[in-house]
């Protein structure tokens, strides 16, 4: 059971800084349903503040042009993006990802992630990152990690995005069943990539 199950099923957040945000010690939580649109910042960020925000889940939330990140996850761990559609974020071109990760034990499944002015998935110093199941299509890149640690990339879909997955410096993930085909620039980037895929 969660601590607090939020439905948003027939609501709207919108025309906020930020429009929904989880931090300090807002744990345990299940935030479903409903359309998180059009905020100045992002559309929902999870943060730390004295304490870390742990095991939250956001499920079948419709995440849409908002000025930043759609969902950035920035503190805590053990925290969920489930079956949302994560489309036409970073409208101020100021964001980084449709989902953007900086932080540890995330879990990133089938979602579709979509015509993001931006990365589909973005992750920057992030540890224990899974990314299953998504489709993320029509972003400057699919997938784009940097200084990565413990990131796996399984069982996604790839496609007409400008650039595929692009693994940057300090990344290694484990990269296994993917579809990543007809990107326009190129589909796999990244120095020894080779060595992670399956």
């Amino acid at each position: 059971t969660y601590q607090l199950n939020l439905d948003l099923t027939n609501s709207q957040i919108s025309q906020n800084q930020i429009g929904l945000e989880l931090t300090a010690g807002s744990s345990n939580n299940r935030i479903q349903n409903g359309i998180v649109s059009a905020n100045f910042d992002d559309g929902i960020r999870i943060d730390s503040g004295s304490e870390a925000p742990l095991d939250n889940l956001i499920e079948g939330v419709d995440v849409l042009e908002n000025g930043r990140n759609g969902v950035a996850l920035m503190g805590g761990a053990g925290n969920r993006v489930q079956d949302c559609r994560i489309a036409g974020n970073n409208t101020s071109k100021t964001g980084y990802g449709g989902i953007a990760v900086s932080t540890g034990a995330s879990d990133l499944m089938y979602n579709r992630i979509e015509d993001n002015r931006c990365a589909g998935i973005y992750a920057d110093e992030a540890a224990d990152l899974n990314i299953h199941g998504n489709v993320i299509i029509g972003n400057t890149e699919g997938v784009l990690l940097s200084f990565t640690t413990d990131v796996t990339v399984r069982n996604n879909t790839i496609s007409g995005n400008q650039d595929g997955l692009v693994i940057g410096a300090g990344s290694a993930p484990a990269v296994r069943y993917n579809i990543i085909w007809h990107n326009d620039n190129t589909d796999l980037t990244g120095e020894d990539c080779a060595a992670g895929l399956e």
